[in-house]
């Protein structure tokens, strides 16, 4: 960023970066501003040293022409009238910025590594520059330090072509001689500020400059007139961003290459002075690599950091170790590298950049590699000195399992993701013939950190036995004799598990790469390395073979979508594969028609495809969805299972089974059992294109909508499914998040068949306050290419959708959620409970009482929560659901969920929660705290301007008139089909559901505005207070 001249200097500060909201403080429900900031990994820009020489500005040169130097430029004439001074001259002195055609262009005071001279040193330059349209000889000419003017350098005979540009070096070296592309000036320049004058042929002054203090690599630089310091450096180039980027760009490529960093090395690539950090490279040639005098930096501004010794070679194909240790001797650097994240910049001995890697954060023992295609990971084991490759790995594992020095303990078993089982675990094995005490040992997954837990007192491994270890999230004990560990497992792997001594050393350790739902992972009897396991063997002996990976899903040639003419489908897989497909929707495996050719595709087909290879896990199965002859005004979701799974009488999820009783809803049949079937969802945009594809879980959803023909879908994103844990994709066009973990697929519930609007639609009411509410989106749905009718994208209320909304991402463990009066979903209800027991016993008599309630309940949240629920007269208040999060101010808060029975009874809707003995279907909804809340004079008048308010504006007739309105709108050309596809939805109910719905959103104000004054006595005075706004507006639109 440019600094102008006259600007008082400002002293540096860090990058501007959001941060999570304080503790004890609620960051703009659903807000970005309300997250933990994400920090790029981008670093500041850098430079690239370029020696001088012939070769390098030859290359400045063609730069220079790409950048267009050779432009037209407005003429100045010569000459002010100021004569070269002698000893008279001052620190000092008038600028003076003449009409010359050539001027000072740009200078840099505290060369760091912007530029190289022939000696590969840096060195402060000067740039002039012909700003006319006509060659310039300089003979003549003469530059000065007005510090010292005695050290004058006078030009030789030299053509300054029009618009370029010509370095001259200050190093003190006095020289004419431009053989080398630069001409070297008799001084150098002061960091700290200088003045430089240029002179014509007449020893005319036609150009003076006061240089201010400059940092590193900082120039002093004239744009558009006007001098500035600036970062973007660029020598004997025109002083634009364009080219201060080409200039810091790798612009010389090498075969040999940045393979693999670490950052933070605890147990691999031991040295006589112990573990260091390590930058490994690969000579990617079938020629010998001679590094000698190449260099290695952490640091783009200055890569010229550590050099490499004399007669340092990569042989072909070859590896090699440098240690990032700070010792500075032998191939050991002198700098280190933060485990933060940084740049890595290697430079041949021209000193050019040829390869900058950037890495990010990098936890103990992880590893940042390059794979074959190029890019880099985290989720690969290190293997320092060898190939990035799974047989490197077990080769590496070999040789640290042979150092062993836990008398015969290893880690054996691993599971890191599991739904089978309440907890991820751990197992351990005694390979000797010897009991062995481990007492105090540690286990951990984080290297840095090898006793993060620690074995209990007594712990003994008998010989041969398997002892197992819960991930649980908390220690103890059971009364059985199980362990419980305080920390949890990642799916995503890029980690690893270890085993210490009780003075930390670490015994043994299992890097981590990606995990998949209940398969293990861990050694295979008689082999080295680690394997998965799709037959996990808790305390028991592993099984006898295993997978060292999963294999690559197949590309296809034309991706699914809404087609408008035939298709020929061709199917790739990495060589040695076999793709195995269906046309049925059915779920691939070896016994499906294997691959051979292009597929001819002309009407509505679901394309599912698997990938096997010997020794690797079947990839998962990819699905491409061809819709012929479709046209709707909303998205296109497709939804795929086997149909075994979803439609099978016996197996089906969707269907009765044999078990479901005869009577409404049925309880007993399939669609009432908890399953949930591998899927494939699809999510295609209004224009076709293509928003989501990805493997899922699929289950249904709801309660007594199970028994509705049309059911609801929960869809889930799982690692046994797919390689990602969350939908990577903006779904919800109103909310600013770009992934979800899970979403709904809702055919409106029980107003299904009524007006499929209720719930969506007056969930919106929540808008523009704190309460938590399900975003929608409209779509039709197809099942395995079968028309389902339209269905509402919603999303769901969880303890992640929960995290997102409030800013929370991370803290989805750590989230209290109850639904109804005490269900607990997650976590703990004591707080509500203790402060619910004393308002049962005390009351909320006085300011103090409320204040202390509102340290437990977020009181403008319990408010607005309230008032939606009788707004809408919603009378099915049982699922309910409130959240807390200890991390954060430890106040409980409300979602809006179910509101499919609202707008439907015009009923005295405050009166009955203000009845004492529960409220809704059966009095369910414990109601004690409102009635409480509501007798306090300072909670009733915020209750009561709270409802004012929101009468007048939001939930004005007007308003919800239009959110009815709109929404039936968007659903009219689908609804003639939709009702084709379910005919117990009829056009005549429709018809009595919008009479219904327009009439309760236009008499509902006025009647609950009567109903709160009766049911809290209110004067005219009061009504006037808290509803003359609400009632001025109602006479408006009456």
């Amino acid at each position: 960023m440019a600094e102008t001249r006259n600007r008082p200097a400002t002293p540096d500060r860090g990058r501007p970066t959001g941060a999570p909201a304080r503790q004890g403080t609620r960051p703009a429900p659903g807000s970005q501003a309300a997250r933990p900031a994400r920090t790029s990994g981008a670093r500041e820009s850098f430079s690239a040293k370029r020696p001088v020489g012939m070769k390098v500005l030859a290359i400045v040169a063609v730069l220079a022409i790409a950048a267009g130097f050779l432009l037209q430029y407005k003429l100045f004439p010569d000459g002010i009238g100021l004569k070269v001074g002698g000893d008279s001259a001052q620190e000092a002195v008038a600028e003076i910025h003449s009409s010359s055609t050539v001027r000072l262009n740009e200078v840099m005071t505290s060369n760091a590594s912007a530029l190289l001279n022939e000696e590969g040193e840096s060195c402060d330059w000067v740039e002039l520059r012909n700003y006319s349209s006509e060659p310039v000889n300089l003979q003549g000419w003469s530059i000065a330090k007005v510090a010292n003017s005695q050290n004058t350098f006078t030009f030789p005979n030299h053509v300054l072509e029009a618009g370029e540009c010509l370095l001259l070096l200050a190093d003190s070296t006095v020289s004419s001689d431009f053989s080398n592309g630069v001409f070297h000036l008799p001084f150098k320049l002061s960091a700290s500020g200088d003045t430089l004058m240029l002179f014509n042929r007449n020893g005319t002054a036609v150009d003076t400059i006061n240089i201010p203090a400059l940092k590193r690599n900082q120039v002093y630089r004239l744009m558009d007139g006007n001098w500035e310091t600036s970062s973007e450096y660029t020598p004997g180039m025109d002083n634009t961003q364009e080219n201060y980027q080409s200039l810091i760009s790798v612009s010389v490529t090498s075969d040999v290459k940045i393979n693999e960093i670490m950052a933070s090395n605890a147990s691999y690539a031991q040295t006589e002075q112990g573990y260091f950090d390590y930058i490994e490279l690969y000579n990617a040639s079938a020629e010998e690599a001679d590094l000698t005098g190449w260099y290695l930096s952490d640091n783009r501004d200055k890569t010229l950091k550590w050099r490499f010794p004399e007669g340092t070679v990569i042989p072909a194909g070859g590896y090699l170790l440098i240690y990032a240790s700070g010792l500075d001797q032998g191939l050991h650097t002198n700098f280190r590298l933060s485990s933060e994240g940084e740049d890595v910049v290697l430079s041949n001995a021209d000193g050019q950049p040829v390869e900058i890697v950037n890495y990010g954060l990098l936890k103990t023992d992880q590893a940042y590699s390059r794979m074959e295609d190029g890019s880099f990971t985290t989720s690969l084991a290190p293997t320092p000195g060898m190939a990035n490759t799974t047989q490197s790995a077990a080769l590496m594992e070999r040789q640290f399992a042979a150092q062993n020095t836990s008398q015969g303990i290893f880690l054996n078993e691993i599971m890191a993701s599991t739904r089978e089982q309440p907890y991820d675990w751990v197992e351990l094995v005694n390979r000797s013939d010897q009991a062995v005490d481990i007492s105090g040992w540690g286990l951990s997954d984080d290297p840095g950190s090898p006793r993060q837990w620690q074995f209990p007192e007594s712990t003994v491994v008998q010989p041969g036995q398997y002892l197992g270890v819960s991930l649980a999230g908390f220690s103890g004990t059971s009364q059985d004799g199980i362990l419980f560990a305080d920390f949890k497992l990642s799916a995503e792997g890029g980690y690893a598990v270890t085993l210490s001594l009780e003075d930390g050393t670490i015994a043994d350790r299992v890097p981590m790469p990606e995990q998949y739902a209940d398969i293990s992972y861990g050694r295979v009897s008689g082999s080295d390395g680690f394997y998965y396991m799709t037959e996990s063997t808790p305390l028991a002996a592993n099984a006898s073979s295993g997978y060292t990976g999963r294999a690559s899903e197949a590309v296809v040639t034309v991706p699914g979508g809404i087609q408008q003419e035939a298709v020929t489908v061709e199917i790739s897989a990495p060589a040695g594969s076999k793709v195995y497909y269906t046309l049925d929707s059915s779920a691939p495996t070896e016994d499906s028609a294997l691959y051979t050719g292009p597929i001819e595709i002309s009407e509505t087909t679901v394309l599912r495809t698997r990938v096997y290879v010997d020794g690797l896990l079947p990839s998962f199965i990819d699905t491409q969805t061809y819709f012929y002859g479709i046209s709707h005004d909303m998205r296109v979701v497709s939804l795929v299972s086997d149909p075994a799974d979803m439609f099978d009488e016996t197996t089906g999820m969707y269907m009765a089974g044999p078990n479901a009783e005869a009577e409404n809803p049925h309880k007993g049949a399939n669609y009432w059992k908890d399953w949930e079937r591998e899927g494939h969802i699809e999510m295609f945009l209004e224009d076709g294109t293509t928003m989501l594809s990805q493997g899922c879980g699929v289950k249904l959803h709801g309660q007594y909508s199970r028994a509705e023909s049309q059911k609801a879908f929960k869809i889930i994103a799982r690692r046994e499914y797919s390689s990602k844990d969350r939908f990577e994709a903006p779904i919800f066009s109103r909310r600013d998040y770009t992934e979800y973990q899970s979403f709904l697929l809702r055919g409106s519930g029980q107003d299904g068949t009524l007006s499929r609007m209720r719930d969506s639609v007056l969930s919106t009411l929540a808008e523009n306050t704190s309460v938590m509410y399900m975003e929608t989106e409209l779509c039709v749905v197809y099942i395995n290419g079968q028309y389902w009718g339209h269905y509402n994208i919603r999303e769901r209320i969880n303890t992640y959708s929960i995290c997102q909304f409030e800013g929370w991402e991370g803290q989805e463990d750590d989230i209290n959620l109850v639904k109804a009066n005490t269900n607990v979903m997650q976590g703990s209800d004591d707080t509500y409970q203790q402060m619910l027991s004393y308002v049962k016993q005390n009351g909320i008599p006085d300011d103090t009482t409320l204040e202390a309630v509102g340290q437990v309940i977020d009181l403008q949240n319990y408010i607005e929560y309230h008032l939606l629920e009788i707004f809408v007269g919603n009378g099915d208040t049982a699922n309910v659901k409130r959240y807390m999060n200890p991390n954060a101010d430890g106040k409980w808060r409300y979602c809006l969920f179910d509101l499919d029975w609202a707008f439907f009874n015009d009923t005295d809707s405050i009166g009955r929660w203000l009845t004492p003995g529960g409220m809704g279907t059966n009095k369910g909804t414990d109601n004690t705290l409102f009635i409480a809340l509501m007798k306090n004079a300072t909670f009733r008048d915020r209750f009561l301007t709270v409802f004012g308010e929101k009468l007048a504006a939001d939930w004005s007739t007007t308003t919800v008139t239009q959110k009815f309105t709109q929404r039936y709108n968007e659903l009219l050309s689908e609804i003639p089909r939709h009702m084709e596809r379910w005919p117990e939805w009829t056009q005549k109910t429709l018809n009595t559901q919008l009479s219904k719905l327009g009439a309760f959103a236009k008499e509902r104000p006025a009647k609950i505005i009567a109903y709160t004054r009766d049911a809290l006595d209110l004067t005219d005075a009061d009504l006037e207070k808290y509803f003359g706004e609400a009632i001025r507006v109602i006479q408006d639109t009456a």
